[in-house]
């Protein structure tokens, strides 16, 4: 799955992200130091458990 939602306690609404830069499934977010990261989980056409992570810059709002 691309999509990421973020939500936005202040104002009790959901935001869509940009696009992630590759699927990922049961992965696992957290917002930190003013950037969100997607870590783990597997990739979407295949079982193997993913090692890396994808960071979103809220300024910039893109993906790393």
């Amino acid at each position: 799955m691309h999509a990421v939602e973020s939500y936005q306690s202040e104002i009790g609404t959901w935001k869509t992200l940009p696009s992630l830069i590759k699927p990922w499934k049961l992965s696992s977010g957290v917002f930190m130091d003013g950037k969100f990261y997607v870590i783990g989980g597997i990739g979407s056409h295949d079982t193997n458990a993913l090692t890396c992570g994808e960071e979103y810059d809220v300024d910039a709002q893109k993906w790393t």
